[in-house]
């Protein structure tokens, strides 16, 4: 009965790793928006020049960013890319800095999208 225990009070007094928060900012070097619906941006905090994928318009399974809020991020990169502005792009990551973020199919899951002023 006492290792039960021990093994209970452990769930809950052992804190849970948690994971870390990447804020990546800078311009918008190009938005690509292919017929399947994936949105594509390649960001100046990038060490390459390779596309991040922020979401899908057409496709919810991605990420679970909801089609509509995917259409507005789209709406929010365009007009910043057309007016030289900076956007902000939140992660939930450990493992990744904004310019080594992996990139294509291999890309993490934008938690928050918004254009910086």
């Amino acid at each position: 009965m006492k290792k039960i225990i021990l093994v209970l009070l452990m769930f809950f007094v052992v804190p849970s790793a948690q994971a870390g928060t990447i804020w990546c900012s800078g311009e918008i070097n190009n938005i690509t928006l292919y017929s399947s619906g994936a949105l594509y941006i390649q960001g100046s905090w990038t060490a390459t020049p390779s596309a991040t994928l922020l979401c899908n318009t057409q496709d919810e399974e991605w990420g679970g960013i909801d089609a509509v809020v995917c259409l507005q991020w789209y709406g929010l990169a365009k007009t910043a890319f057309e007016n030289s502005q900076s956007v902000v792009v939140k992660y939930i990551t450990d493992s990744y800095t904004c310019s080594d973020l992996p990139t294509f199919g291999d890309s993490l899951v934008p938690n928050y999208f918004a254009v910086a002023q």
